[in-house]
């Protein structure tokens, strides 16, 4: 997790919307879900360095501009490609 959020924030590269599609197509975003979907008070206490990555990695997704469509409602009748 940590070396994606590293690769997203750096300053020297932007996401481009192929970059979008990939994600999509990736299971990145359904072990985002469910970690924060599943995930209890006391869970996250007993896990607090996975999770503190898990809100490094969404925070360095919404910083990329062509990647804030990942963090949305994604549209039913989208199909990967």
């Amino acid at each position: 997790m940590d070396i994606c959020c590293n690769f997203f924030t750096s300053n020297e590269w932007q996401a481009d919307k192929e970059v979008l599609d990939i994600i999509f197509e990736s299971p990145l975003l359904p072990l985002l879900e469910s970690a924060f979907r599943n995930g209890s008070w006391l869970d996250m206490a007993k896990e607090a360095s996975v999770y503190h990555s898990y809100m490094a990695l969404t925070r360095s997704l919404a910083t990329q501009p062509n990647l804030i469509g990942c963090l949305i409602e994604i549209d039913k009748k989208y199909k990967p490609v």
